[in-house]
C-alpha cells in the first residue's frame, strides 16, 4: 500500500521567542505556531502533521508548490487548485482567500510565483510522463504563464508567440533572468521522439526570440560557495548550513547543497552551489535545496528539519530559532517572513510514484 503524501504549512509568530546565542544552553525552546494541512484544496488547522491527501504523481499532487508576498500578504501556489492569499493578523485568526480555477490548474505542475506590480504571475505546465490524464483531455491547452489580479479575482493568460504557434509544446522549465527577461525550456513528446526548444521573452516589450540551450543553462548562474572568499554575513550563514547538514563522518562526499537567495520580492533568484569532491561517485548522494531570503541587511534561512538561522552585518554569531518538532519523514520546503510572522511549507521527504 502506497503511503499518502502530507503537505501544507506552518505559521509561526517570530517575536514570541528570543534567539539563542552561542553561550546559551544548546537546548532551545521551540517557537509556538499553528499547523495546517491541505484537504480538498483548503487549509485546515490541525494539531500536528498527521492527516493526508490521496496519493498522486508528485507533479499533480496537492501541495504548496511556491510562495510569494504582495501587499503585506503571503500568496501560496497550490498544485491542482490555484493561488491562495494568507492575511495574518494573529496566530488565532489567519485569513485564507482562495483564487481557485480547476480548469486552469488541475493536472498541471506549478513551478514559480512572483509579483508584478499589482498582479501575481504564475508559471505552470502539463507533465506528459507523470500525470493522471492525457494532454488532449485538458479543457484549456497551450498555456504556461498566467496572471492573477487579486483585486477582482481574475486570471488572464500570457500567451507567448512560440506557444501560440505550437500549442502542443509544454514549457517544462522557466527562469526569470532579471525583472524583464524570462527564459523558457519547451518540450514536445511523442511516441517517435522528444524535442526541446528554448526562447527568451522580453516581458515588458512582449518580444520573444529563440536561443540555444547553453544560454538557458548558463543563465542559472550558479556560483561556487568555495569561490566566495570575501567575509560576509551571507558566507557565514552558508558555512553554518554546511556544518549542520554535512556530517563530518561522511567525509564530505555524499551531500551537496544548492542555495537559492531571494532578495526582496523581485522573483529573481541568485544561486550558489556546493559539491564536495567525489560527490558524483557517492553511493547515496543527497542534494538539498536551501532557500535564503534577504531582509534589510539580514540573511535568513530555514533548514529542512526546522532550524531557522539569521545573521546580519556586524554580528559575531548566528541567531538560531527552532520550529516545533515534526515527524522524521517530514521536511520544510520553503518559507517567507511577513510582518514578523513566518509561513513555512512542508511535505513528506519522498514523493509519490
Amino acid at each position: 500500500m502506497k503511503k499518502p503524501l502530507l503537505s501544507a504549512l506552518l505559521i509561526i509568530l517570530l517575536s514570541s521567542c528570543a534567539p539563542k546565542e552561542p553561550e546559551q544552553s544548546p537546548e532551545a525552546e521551540s517557537l509556538p505556531g499553528r499547523w495546517f494541512i491541505l484537504r480538498q484544496g483548503h487549509f485546515e488547522s490541525t494539531e500536528a502533521p498527521s492527516a493526508s491527501t490521496p496519493p498522486q504523481p508528485w507533479t499533480v499532487q496537492s501541495r504548496v508548490a511556491a510562495l510569494s508576498t504582495f501587499d503585506h500578504k503571503v500568496f501560496l501556489a497550490v498544485n491542482g487548485w490555484g493561488i491562495v492569499s494568507l492575511d495574518i493578523n494573529s496566530l488565532s485568526d489567519p485569513q485564507f482567500e482562495y483564487f481557485y480555477d480547476p480548469l486552469i490548474f488541475q493536472n498541471r505542475t506549478i513551478t514559480s510565483l512572483f509579483p508584478d506590480k499589482k498582479t501575481l504571475i504564475c508559471h505552470l505546465y502539463f507533465n506528459t510522463l507523470l500525470n493522471t490524464v492525457q494532454q488532449q483531455d485538458l479543457k484549456i491547452q497551450g498555456i504556461s504563464l498566467i496572471k492573477l489580479f487579486p483585486i477582482d479575482s481574475i486570471y488572464r493568460f500570457i500567451i507567448l508567440p512560440f506557444q501560440r504557434q505550437n500549442p502542443e509544446w509544454e514549457s517544462v522549465s522557466f527562469l526569470r533572468r532579471d525583472q524583464d527577461e524570462f527564459l523558457f525550456e519547451w518540450k514536445h513528446s511523442s511516441s517517435e521522439e522528444t524535442r526541446f526548444h528554448y526562447t527568451l521573452l522580453n516581458y515588458r516589450e512582449q518580444k520573444e526570440e529563440s536561443v540555444d540551450r547553453l544560454l538557458f543553462l548558463e543563465s542559472f548562474a550558479f556560483r561556487r560557495v568555495n569561490d566566495l572568499k570575501e567575509p560576509s554575513s551571507l558566507v557565514l550563514l552558508m558555512e553554518r548550513v554546511m556544518e549542520t547538514l554535512i556530517p563530518a563522518e561522511q567525509g564530505n562526499k555524499s551531500t551537496a547543497l544548492h542555495f537559492l537567495l531571494n532578495e526582496g520580492n523581485s522573483g529573481v533568484t541568485r544561486r550558489y552551489e556546493y559539491y564536495p569532491p567525489g560527490f558524483s561517485s557517492a553511493r547515496h548522494p543527497q542534494l538539498y535545496n536551501i532557500s535564503l531570503i534577504k531582509q534589510g541587511e539580514d540573511y535568513i534561512t530555514l533548514l529542512p528539519r526546522g532550524t531557522l538561522l539569521k545573521t546580519g552585518p556586524g554580528k559575531k554569531y548566528i541567531e538560531t530559532l527552532h520550529l516545533p518538532p515534526m515527524p522524521e519523514d517530514i521536511i520544510f520546503t520553503d518559507f517567507y517572513i511577513e510582518d514578523n510572522f513566518l509561513v513555512a511549507s512542508w511535505e513528506e521527504v519522498q514523493f509519490i510514484n
